[in-house]
């Protein structure tokens, strides 16, 4: 099946202003039910310079955590395929962390205040310090004294640090595969070799035991 590639930016973007296809990605990608999103003022494709761009989307999210409970979350996903941009996702994340927002809490109230930040970076190469393609790095406390995990619920943790993906779009030697549905999510980033032309239209083959990602597939197809 042909679809557009989503390591560029305009099939990207083409993506990710779907509603519906928009909760699909990002439930795959945090691997849990992402309930509610709800897109924020955004700069999608902004050009660095001539030859850099980085796409970048913001969500007010509701997902459902760990304990099965909703929680109301900013998601921010960056895109970028130039290396160190180290400086700018940075930057970005400054932003997020000076913002407050209006939600309805578990209680019903109408609360305004600063909201956990999860943050997603979708790299177009590689890592070679990682022997993987998909990280997550969580903001958990530690007793350092007792050497023991701590298993409260802290404001003060999830306000001040915030749990992060590292997605790495691009061809990885020697890793074992197991075939998750991330996996095949990122197996739709297909790069170009160096010195062939632009691979805007891809083939790949339908996921027919997976009907979320076939909606990302068909999405990207259409």
């Amino acid at each position: 099946m042909k679809i557009v590639n989503p390591i560029y930016d305009n099939a990207f973007k083409y993506m990710m202003d779907n509603e519906d296809i928009a909760k699909i990605v990002l439930s795959i990608i945090l691997d849990t039910k992402v309930i509610d999103i709800n897109a924020k003022p955004q700069e999608a494709n902004k050009a660095v310079n001539q030859e850099i761009f980085i796409t970048r989307f913001d969500y007010k999210a509701v997902i459902l955590d760990e304990n099965g409970e909703n929680r109301t979350v900013i998601i921010e996903i960056q895109k970028y395929n130039t290396r160190n941009p180290i400086d700018r996702f940075r930057n970005y994340l400054a932003l997020n962390y000076q913002k407050k927002e209006t939600y309805i809490n578990k209680d019903g109230d109408r609360i305004t205040s600063s909201l956990p930040i999860i943050s997603i970076y979708i790299l177009g190469y590689d890592l070679k310090e990682f022997n993987c393609r998909a990280i997550r790095i969580d903001n958990k406390p530690f007793d350092i004294i007792q050497q023991k995990q701590i298993d409260v619920k802290s404001k003060f943790v999830e306000l001040l640090t915030h749990k992060s993906f590292i997605l790495i779009a691009a061809k990885k030697e020697n890793i074992i595969k197991r075939n998750t549905r991330l996996e095949k999510f990122l197996d739709l980033f297909i790069q170009k070799f160096i010195g062939e032309d632009k691979n805007t239209i891809i083939d790949v083959n339908p996921i027919d035991d997976d009907s979320e990602l076939m909606s990302v597939i068909k999405h990207l197809n259409e």
